[in-house]
């Protein structure tokens, strides 16, 4: 459904992370700033567990496969689907074939990026972090 075109400085696919395994040696993982993460889901109509993409820094550019809604939350940038002006905190769509990019944020580190549907990667211990 989406192809990382430019990762920035880091993008990973995180959720809330596997909780109660740090016994067996295994941390919990799971998105950096929760508010943000959980907002990013709840503006698509996601679970709050759905896995979404952490990024730091900005940088970050994929081109969508499929139509999809999509929800950037934390460190506020410039964001562009195709040519047209998006923003932070709020839904919007990205069509088939655009390439969504994300500037620097001028202030915060850590984004989120939300697509409806959740993104598709197995669970490893229970969490797709």
């Amino acid at each position: 459904m989406l192809e990382v075109l430019e990762p920035g400085v880091l993008a990973i696919v995180e959720d809330l992370g596997r909780p109660g395994l740090g016994a067996m040696g295994v941390g919990r993982s799971g998105a950096a700033d929760e508010h943000s993460f959980r907002l990013a889901n709840r503006l698509v109509a996601n679970a709050e567990r759905a896995a979404a993409i952490e990024f730091v820094l900005g940088g970050l550019a994929i081109r969508f496969r499929r139509t999809a809604t999509v929800a950037l939350t934390g460190a506020p940038a410039d964001v562009r689907a195709g040519e047209r002006a998006a923003a932070f905190n709020a839904p919007f769509s990205v069509r088939a074939g655009e390439v969504l990019r994300v500037g620097r944020p001028a202030r915060g580190l850590r984004g989120y990026l939300a697509v409806r549907g959740g993104i598709g990667v197995p669970p490893v211990l229970g969490s797709r972090s």
